[in-house]
């Protein structure tokens, strides 16, 4: 899943070098073939960002509140439960790469917990959830989820766009230092874990270290 997860944010990535937010990221737009194949689809309510463009090019007309699940388009623009806060219109900010990352958090979520993070008895609890940063932490749901990835989950979830990742390739850093055992900047790591982690990267040369540590002194 997390291989699946980082050939989203390179596609992710790419749109926001060309310039257009997606805005509407959620597993019931990822598709992958029998073969391995990612695909980010649906992107109906793609933007233009105002960097490159002034206006917003691409506009949505109706409004349709039939299903949690389902994408509203409109005043309203996204899926709630994978929707930014800045999505909901409830509260005054602008759209930007930071909105596309907090989606991306909620599909990390999703794939650490097999749960969508905001929910509700209806649209409107669920958009409160959002903006309010109301949701469980991985761990309560699953204790085994490692410390790291939720760090990682937690900080592109943040209800401040500035307490974000600033780039879906500083996410992507992330999930790869994890994978290669190194300690992720999200959970601000202590020098017991950053030891740890290096042990384990190190293990041959760390047990040998120690034997050579231990005869030493023993001679001594």
């Amino acid at each position: 899943r997390l291989d699946a997860f980082m050939k989203i944010c390179d596609a992710v990535a790419y749109a926001h070098s060309r310039g257009v937010l997606h805005l509407d990221i959620k597993p019931d737009n990822i598709q992958i073939s029998d073969y391995g194949d990612v695909l980010l689809c649906d992107w109906g309510l793609a933007q233009v960002m105002a960097s490159v463009c002034d206006e917003e090019l691409l506009e949505c007309y109706t409004f349709n509140p039939k299903g949690d699940d389902l994408t509203i388009d409109g005043l309203v623009k996204g899926t709630p439960g994978y929707m930014a806060p800045e999505q909901t219109r409830l509260i005054k900010a602008k759209k930007g790469v930071h909105t596309d990352i907090f989606s991306l958090g909620c599909v990390l979520y999703k794939i650490l917990t097999l749960e969508k993070p905001f929910k509700g008895a209806d649209l409107i609890t669920v958009m409160n959830n959002t903006i309010e940063g109301h949701y469980p932490k991985p761990t309560e749901i699953n204790p085994l989820i490692p410390s790291s990835l939720e760090a990682v989950c937690l900080k592109a979830l943040a209800s401040d766009p500035k307490d974000r990742y600033k780039n879906v390739l500083d996410l992507q850093k992330e999930i790869l230092d994890y994978r290669q055992g190194f300690a992720t900047d999200a959970e601000n790591a202590s020098l017991l874990k950053l030891m740890r982690l290096w042990y384990k990267r190190h293990r041959t040369l760390s047990i040998a270290s120690i034997i050579i540590i231990f005869i030493s002194l023993f001679t001594s």
